[in-house]
């Protein structure tokens, strides 16, 4: 059984405190009888390297159930499954950046959990601007 996962964002570029908007897609025949849950996890980590030692740092991962068991037997699907999500970003965390010694990201990860203790990962990057109130002049 082959089972695609793709992900799409309403936008590019977000600014903290925004809803992030999209859709998980999921492209398989015979998808209800193996998919357990899907999870997505929004994480924003910055490395750092000082004095030639890297280090990360977490402000934020959380993980966020948009799917189990129990609505997927009640959906009726054939070849796939689109689910729709939003999720709001949080006001106080960094924007994305990229320095000569720092850098911070920010995934959007999906994993969906079959039978028989199999995952399938998707994550995609994507770029948060920081919320005004929390920009430094």
């Amino acid at each position: 059984m082959s089972i695609r996962i793709m992900v799409a964002l309403e936008n590019t570029i977000f600014t903290a405190g925004d809803i992030l908007k999209g859709e998980v897609i999921i492209a398989s025949s015979n998808i209800i009888t193996e998919i357990l849950e899907i999870i997505i996890n929004l994480k924003v980590l910055e490395n750092v390297v000082l004095e030639g030692k890297r280090e990360s740092y977490v402000f934020y991962n959380t993980n966020y159930k948009i799917y189990d068991r129990k609505q997927l037997i009640q959906t009726s699907i054939d070849k796939g499954l689109t689910i729709p999500f939003q999720i709001i970003l949080p006001y106080d965390a960094p924007g994305t950046y990229n320095g000569h010694y720092a850098k911070c990201l920010w995934t959007l990860r999906v994993k969906v959990i079959l039978k028989g203790n199999k995952e399938i990962i998707k994550e995609i990057p994507f770029i948060v601007l920081p919320h005004p109130q929390y920009i430094e002049s």
